[in-house]
């Protein structure tokens, strides 16, 4: 069966504080070449990274957690011919990039990724997907103080700074995402966009997805014609959407965005819906990603990641549901009986704040401590009472160790989190 990867369109609500960002942008002022030591977004990226990874994301990008869309492919210290306009940028000389402006914060992610040996060969867990502004987006974004038209103006901003930037990344991304918001929002586009793609499919390798927000019913029947592989749309706005993709022949396969951009997180049932509305008009074999409509940038932190870890369970439900995958209700838990209790003793879990740290100690059935191990991570004191066999190897020790991992995640939490620890007891916030 073909499923659709989930995916993100690319911005993510975590930002650096701005004593960071202002330490940043002195220091690559004045030594150039030393963001990745400085950058605080390498971290912001990270972080990001992994909260789409624990929402179910299969193909994450790094959030572009710096600046925004605009901002961030104009930027006057690694582009020449830019400046500063107050919160935007004009463009009044020759473009040319002096550096990369995004390789340090892809090259970081990408080496987060974990891989598997399969088969004789090292396979990556994940997908990177790495957003890029389109240039007539950049082009008519800024204020173009060069003599140039806009058509002249796009054409070297792809030249000079988008084709050299796609192919900087080009070892560490799997797809390149092209975003074009103003596709959707003109009246009428030039006749030149298509050309634009045109030299994009000659000069890289890897897989090239078209972004457009908004509502594109009217425009699906022109973008079909661009010389992409996916086209990734809002199927939230209208219905109309998917009547149009479902009636003309086409070669690109979808990113169907299921998520508005908004604060109220839709529930998985209306994602479901949405989504099993758009497999059964399109077919599966169309769908390759499902994903946000569009950047979440603006979004508050909480509802981002909800609406993510709520597209991952309505994919779930719609392509491995109904009876395709075993799926069961856990409604009981049997606890260990006397008879099943490990003869060297029990774990005795406390938390101590003066030392900030966990105290996990193997005490008899008369309370006498035989050994005890502390840290400030649950993680690594459970690897060490595994690597020191304080477990059974049967049926209860293995209900043991489940028990206790979850005792010490509690723990955990209540450490770094300022909350009373009781063992056996839920914690109260």
């Amino acid at each position: 069966m073909h499923a659709p990867k989930t995916t993100v369109i690319g911005s993510y609500p975590i930002v650096a504080s701005e004593a960071e960002v202002q330490h940043y942008e002195l220091k690559r002022t004045a030594e150039p070449g030393m963001e990745s030591i400085f950058s605080p977004f390498l971290k912001t990226a990270e972080r990001a990274f992994k909260d789409q990874i624990s929402a179910g994301i299969e193909v994450p990008s790094t959030g572009q957690t710096s600046y925004d869309y605009l901002n961030l492919f104009l930027d006057p210290v690694k582009v020449a011919g830019v400046a500063s306009n107050g919160s935007g940028r004009k463009v009044s000389g020759d473009l040319r990039r002096l550096e990369p402006l995004r390789l340090e914060e892809v090259r970081y992610v990408y080496e987060l990724i974990d891989s598997v040996q399969l088969d004789g060969r090292k396979e990556r867990l994940l997908e990177l997907k790495e957003p890029i502004t389109d240039p007539y987006t950049l082009a008519t974004g800024v204020q173009n103080e060069t003599g140039k038209d806009t058509r002249e103006l796009t054409f070297d901003i792809l030249k000079n700074i988008v084709i050299p930037e796609a192919k900087s990344m080009e070892p560490y991304v799997d797809f390149y995402q092209f975003d074009a918001p103003r596709y959707s929002t003109i009246s009428a586009r030039p006749d030149y966009l298509r050309r634009i793609f045109e030299e994009l499919k000659t000069e890289l390798d890897k897989p090239i997805v078209l972004h457009v927000c908004g509502d594109t019913s009217r425009i699906f029947e022109e973008l079909v014609k661009f010389p992409v592989d996916i086209l990734s749309l809002d199927f939230t706005l209208t219905p109309k959407l998917i009547e149009v993709a479902s009636r003309i022949s086409y070669d690109q396969t979808l990113g169907v965005g299921i998520a508005k951009t908004e604060p109220r997180v839709e529930s998985v049932g209306e994602m479901k819906a949405l989504l099993e509305d758009v497999r059964k008009k399109l077919g599966e074999d169309r769908l390759h990603f499902v994903h946000p409509a569009c950047g979440q940038r603006n979004l508050p932190l909480g509802a981002a990641y909800q609406k993510d870890v709520n597209i991952t369970l309505a994919r779930d439900e719609v392509f491995y549901g109904e009876g395709r995958v075993p799926s069961e209700l856990a409604v009981r838990a049997e606890k260990l009986r006397p008879s099943g209790y490990d003869p060297q003793g029990k774990f005795r879990i406390l938390v101590d704040r003066d030392s900030g740290q966990i105290v996990v100690t193997l005490v008899d059935y008369g309370n006498v401590p035989l050994r005890s191990i502390r840290g400030n991570y649950a993680e690594r004191i459970l690897h060490k009472i595994i690597r020191e066999g304080m477990f059974q190897s049967n049926q209860s020790g293995t209900m043991h160790l489940v028990y206790v991992a979850l005792e010490l995640a509690k723990a955990e939490a209540a450490l770094h989190n300022a909350i009373q620890y009781r063992q056996d007891q839920p914690l109260i916030l």
